[in-house]
């Protein structure tokens, strides 16, 4: 391990916890809203569902503010995105000087925060009008979760996961280096984006409740999940976040390893007969 990456890491270890503390203020705030505690309304065309008419995008952003729809995808966008922007933050921080460290990921995470609350809103809108425009609720789900899994499966989807893993040289002074942190977070971002709006706007077509919220959270560890794997040609396939998976099942297999009673027996003997063979040579 090399020098810069001794800083990196070393700089690194606050933005991991800022980003865990503001996954965590999202989610707290996804919850309030959801329990209509708190004035963001995420399913603000619930009260539209069951009419007969079409309604359109426009009546539905006179109808809800565009502000709460904004507010709305910035709290969706920080509780369920923070956790993938780890491994971009550290490429920033060891491609910058530790003065300008903040500054550089300041402006990495706000362009990249520009393109998902954008979509955010673009998303929400036709979420609220397929609600709105269907009688029946199972209608909207069960067309986008077609659309989700057609794309799910597609080269597409994989092209974006690609760039997703992508690390560009980054300048390190001046202007040019605010440019390209700005650059790498529109980039990193609008390749999240495609990679994830077809589930994320099956997500947000269901109806508010304990469902919706169990779906967000399910919808944010298999994104975490799909970043664990490796980059790949893209085609046609189903993909499942296996990486994820086998990382899991090889530690926790390895940590049941370690603590098997036998085992925790011999490593507390192993321990005695180690101090006692010091102290007879130190004495």
């Amino acid at each position: 391990m090399n020098r810069s990456t001794r800083i990196a890491g070393r700089a690194f270890s606050p933005w991991l916890i800022a980003l865990a503390a503001s996954s965590l203020a999202g989610w707290i705030l996804v919850l309030l809203g959801e329990l209509g505690t708190m004035p963001l309304d995420w399913c603000l065309g619930a009260s539209l569902t069951g009419r007969s008419a079409i309604v359109s995008a426009g009546t539905l952003l006179a109808l809800s503010s565009p502000a709460a729809l904004i507010g709305a995808s910035a709290v969706m966008c920080v509780a369920m995105m923070s956790p993938l922007l780890a491994s971009p933050i550290h490429h920033v921080l060891g491609r910058n000087f530790a003065c300008r460290g903040t500054r550089a990921v300041l402006l990495f995470v706000a362009a990249y925060l520009a393109v998902w609350v954008a979509a955010g809103v673009g998303l929400q809108t036709i979420a609220l009008a397929l609600r709105s425009a269907t009688a029946a609720r199972w209608v909207a789900p069960v067309l986008l979760s077609g659309v989700a899994l057609l794309w799910q499966a597609s080269p597409a989807k994989q092209r974006f996961l690609n760039r997703c893993h992508r690390r560009p040289e980054l300048a390190a002074f001046g202007v040019a280096a605010d440019r390209d942190a700005l650059i790498f977070g529109l980039s990193n971002g609008s390749a999240c984006l495609g990679a994830c709006w077809a589930l994320m706007a099956f997500v947000l077509v269901l109806q508010p409740g304990t469902g919706h919220i169990i779906a967000m959270a399910t919808l944010a560890v298999w994104l975490y999940a799909e970043r664990l794997a490796r980059a790949c040609p893209p085609r046609w396939q189903w993909r499942a976040p296996l990486s994820a998976a086998r990382i899991f099942s090889s530690n926790a297999g390895d940590w049941l390893q370690r603590c098997r009673p036998n085992d925790l027996l011999q490593q507390h003997n192993n321990q005695d007969a180690g101090e006692q063979w010091t102290h007879s040579t130190t004495t």
